[in-house]
């Protein structure tokens, strides 16, 4: 089920994060005039945080926030996958593997609403090269992906 257009996805922040963010930039400034280096350290901390610090993922132009999973999967599933992602067969199975030479499976996900984006890797050598594109899973397909991680 996959799509013809780009699937791009992006860091983005939650509410949880602008919270500890400024949590921690008024914590600075309240440092600051008890203790003026901590208070401009904490500050500083505070900033970047709301710049840099972002937990979750999204695709561009949607709203559903997602999660993140990687699996290092054992090569000989390869062919097994890819039909799964391409909508060739309904049958998803995979080990994972610690090998040097392995599959990188590359998974973004929402549980409650299911969806689930994929994209798969050859890896050799730490060389990593895509072997399928970001592909888009959603309903029973995404609910079989989703209860494999």
């Amino acid at each position: 089920m996959g799509t013809t257009e780009e699937i791009k996805i992006k860091k983005v922040h939650t509410f949880l994060d602008l919270a500890i963010a400024s949590i921690v930039l008024a914590a600075g400034i309240g440092l600051y005039f008890l203790l003026p280096g901590w208070g401009i350290l904490f500050c500083f901390i505070g900033v970047l945080l709301f710049v840099f610090y972002k937990r979750e993922d999204k695709r561009v132009g949607e709203a559903t926030l997602l999660k993140e999973k990687t699996l290092d999967i054992d090569p000989e599933y390869r062919s097994g996958i890819i039909d799964f992602l391409e909508d060739n067969t309904d049958v998803l199975d995979f080990e994972t593997t610690s090998e040097a030479d392995h599959l990188y499976l590359e998974v973004y996900f929402n549980a409650e609403k299911p969806v689930a984006y994929v994209r798969l890797y050859d890896v050799a050598e730490n060389r990593f090269d895509a072997a399928t594109e970001m592909i888009e899973l959603r309903d029973s397909m995404a609910e079989k992906l989703i209860s494999k991680l």
